[in-house]
């Protein structure tokens, strides 16, 4: 377990406070300070990774040079997702299975690393919104799948981290990320026209199961709120709406439709963001 001694010792060298205390229910959590700074500089990191990708692929790919600007943007975005899904989802399921004492109370257990994991979670939808809005804007298209859930989101860590409220749920909702990296391979393969190679049929079959992976967690994450519905009265009523909405959301309407268009996808073979593409594949 990380200890917060050695975060506390630096933040007091450079700031002159410490960035974690104790909440009422005696675990630690980051201060409001904190949850700035964290979340700032996954924020930053999360750009770094987005013009580190264009400039990469810029100089070493041929592929990525053959794209057009609205196909680099996308690249670019499916790589930051594809980076930050997979080791923010791997650390959240760490965290879910095997971190005892965010269990003790669902509605008030806090760790160093969950309130780590939440100031990434709120730095990284942070980017996702405001890329998304920038690259509807420049395109003229309007993703409202993505807006949807990028909104309930980033709404959910806000409001975890405004109500100081455990972590249980943010945490174990973040696995669900684990998508977007077999999604950023399959996009990036597409554009390489490398549909018919082994590799790419492989991981868009672990893409389709682990949409189905994602229904069930959703549903489980469902029946827990139900089975912890005593301790959940408790928690402010907007957190919970959120989370609820949310999940019947994910649960009920975008994880079956994008389950569907990845299923479909496998035998057309086409990104369905490509109208060129859609119309070559029919």
């Amino acid at each position: 377990m990380m200890s917060h001694e050695p975060l506390n010792n630096l933040s007091k060298t450079m700031i002159g406070i410490e960035i974690f205390v104790k909440n009422d229910f005696g675990t630690m959590h980051l201060t409001n300070t904190g949850e700035i700074i964290f979340s700032s500089i996954f924020l930053l990191i999360t750009i770094g990774v987005y013009f580190m990708s264009g400039i990469m692929f810029g100089i070493f790919s041929q592929i990525y040079k053959g794209l057009n600007r609205k196909e680099k943007m996308f690249w670019d975005l499916a790589v930051v997702r594809g980076v930050f899904g997979f080791l923010g989802s791997s650390c959240c399921f760490y965290e879910r299975f095997f971190d005892i004492e965010l269990q003790v109370d669902v509605s008030k257990a806090t760790t160093v690393q969950s309130s780590i994991l939440i100031a990434a979670c709120l730095g990284f939808f942070s980017f996702e919104v405001l890329a998304q809005i920038t690259f509807d804007i420049m395109f003229k298209t309007l993703s409202k799948a993505l807006h949807a859930h990028h909104f309930v989101s980033i709404m959910g860590f806000l409001l975890t981290v405004y109500y100081d409220i455990g972590h249980y749920f943010p945490i174990w909702v973040f696995t669900l990320e684990m998508s977007t990296l077999f999604s950023c391979i399959s996009f990036c393969l597409i554009k390489a026209r490398a549909v018919e190679n082994l590799f790419w049929k492989i991981n868009q079959l672990i893409l389709i199961y682990v949409f189905h992976l994602r229904s069930v967690i959703e549903f489980t994450i469902l029946y827990e709120i139900w089975y912890y519905w005593d301790l959940k009265k408790s928690m402010p009523f907007f957190w919970n709406f959120n989370l609820l909405f949310g999940l019947c959301l994910l649960a009920f309407v975008l994880t079956p439709y994008w389950t569907f268009r990845k299923t479909e996808q496998y035998f057309k073979k086409a990104d369905w963001n490509d109208t060129n593409n859609k119309k070559k594949s029919q």
